[in-house]
């Protein structure tokens, strides 16, 4: 009888212990799956619900968005429905930009930069040259040609699709937001304290135009200028620049001077700023909506939202390559406006 007991005690004893095997497999296994949903969703439909700081859409119906935990989600039917690439990083990506519906860069966090030649189904990553820095922003003029800006106002440069990046210029230790070009040769950087660099010869030399930090030596006062986060070039003489408290710039002489555009926006943090190729139609978008001018900044409306965007924020807005905006923001946002008028409607799309 006694050997009948050890021999059940035994074997209840093997059993509790392989349950609980069980079970902390299961729950790591779990926690795995949980940590690797972004990256392992490659392929599939997918609502999307992480924050999205980049947008492109260099074709009508080929569009990009990144975000939060190295997302990349990729839509060929103008953004009805997307499906998660497998991007190899978990690092917040901050902005990412197709030259054609092959060529595109993403970068972000840790001085990520990662690439694509077959539209994102695969993506590798590339070299920068510099450490652990935050990457803020990525624009390309043809598949070779590209520019990313930076912290420490770096601005970063390739001439063949990024095999190579090099420090292409710096100056004081201050954060750039924002780049854009209007052709190979004119561009403007943009960022903390309405920083503002032009090159009129595709970066080889770059010009302070605007921007201050400093402090009064009789009252210790800071002197600054207004933070920008978004700029966009339209020609080789004029561009448009945003920021907080609802700054709006604009330059019609290559940034020799900069004019306020009064917009009664109020002190709204404005994030980016885009136009259609003419330079007529202008958006805004910022953490309490979008504004538009369809007359070059003389007059602004505020469209509705199809459905309202509630208590969200956007973060960055870009023209689709034929006509019309993406913009996107908190939380899988996405809306679009495909109309003859921005001030119409903006639809969510991707949900």
């Amino acid at each position: 009888m006694k050997e009948k007991l050890h021999a059940a005690s035994r074997v209840e004893k093997r059993w509790n212990k392989a349950s609980s095997h069980l079970l902390w497999t299961s729950l790591l296994c779990g926690v795995i799956c949980l940590l690797m949903m972004p990256m392992s969703a490659f392929g599939d439909a997918h609502t999307i619900g992480e924050d999205l700081f980049g947008v492109s859409f260099p074709e009508a119906g080929q569009g990009w968005v990144c975000g939060r935990y190295g997302v990349i989600y990729h839509s060929t039917d103008g953004g009805a429905t997307w499906e998660a690439q497998n991007t190899g990083t978990r690092a917040t990506l901050t902005s990412v930009f197709f030259v054609d519906s092959k060529s595109g860069w993403a970068v972000g966090d840790a001085s990520t930069i990662i690439h694509t030649e077959d539209g994102g189904n695969t993506w590798a990553p590339q070299e920068s040259p510099v450490e652990n820095f935050y990457l803020m922003d990525v624009f390309f003029v043809s598949p070779d040609k590209g520019w990313i800006v930076t912290e420490k106002t770096y601005i970063l440069y390739t001439d063949n699709g990024g095999k190579t990046w090099t420090v292409q210029f710096s100056d004081q230790d201050f954060i750039l937001k924002a780049v854009s070009f209007s052709d190979p040769v004119n561009g403007w950087a943009v960022g903390e304290y309405g920083y503002t660099y032009h090159t009129d010869d595709g970066g080889a030399h770059w010009q302070w135009q605007a921007g201050e930090f400093g402090q009064d030596m009789q009252t210790g006062k800071i002197i600054a200028g207004n933070y920008l986060f978004g700029v966009t070039a339209v020609d080789a003489h004029r561009a448009w620049a945003v920021g907080i408290d609802g700054h709006v710039v604009t330059t019609t002489d290559g940034g020799g001077t900069w004019q306020t555009i009064q917009t009664g926006l109020g002190k709204v943090a404005l994030k980016s700023v885009t136009t259609d190729r003419s330079g007529q139609m202008v958006a805004i978008a910022g953490k309490e909506g979008i504004w538009v001018s369809m007359d070059e900044g003389k007059t602004w409306t505020k469209p509705s939202f199809q459905p309202p965007i509630g208590y969200r924020w956007f973060y960055r807005i870009a023209p689709k390559e034929t006509f019309g905006f993406a913009v996107v923001g908190m939380e899988g946002s996405i809306y679009h406006n495909d109309g003859p008028s921005l001030s119409g409607t903006w639809q969510s799309i991707g949900k």
